[in-house]
């Protein structure tokens, strides 16, 4: 028996959303936070891939929120070279190819 597709769900109902028209049978990836939100809105629309059964609304809240709490944890690391600027600006105007006047 294959094991509960947690990644994707199935669009039951057909509709269109920011342009993008989603058929019956399309599989939707839930790590798109905005089918997250239609799902949340319109359960109905969808159904748990394998299963066909109703949305469960908690697991989708759960998810909902570890994705978040990921997206925050990401959003506060230090970007790669941020600190490379200020370190240039420290050392002064004069860089290390340059000689001085």
């Amino acid at each position: 028996m294959p094991a509960r597709i947690e990644d994707t769900l199935l669009v039951v109902q057909p509709f269109t959303d920011r342009g993008v028209e989603y058929l019956a049978g399309d599989r939707v990836p839930l790590r798109h936070r905005r089918i997250r939100q239609l799902a949340v809105k319109e359960p109905g629309w969808f159904r748990m891939e394998y299963e066909t059964a109703e949305l469960d609304l908690a697991w989708l809240a759960k998810l909902e929120s570890d994705f978040e709490a990921r997206y925050e944890e990401i959003k506060a690391r230090p970007r790669r070279g941020e600190g490379a600027p200020r370190a240039r600006a420290a050392q002064g105007a004069q860089g290390p190819g340059r000689a001085a006047a």
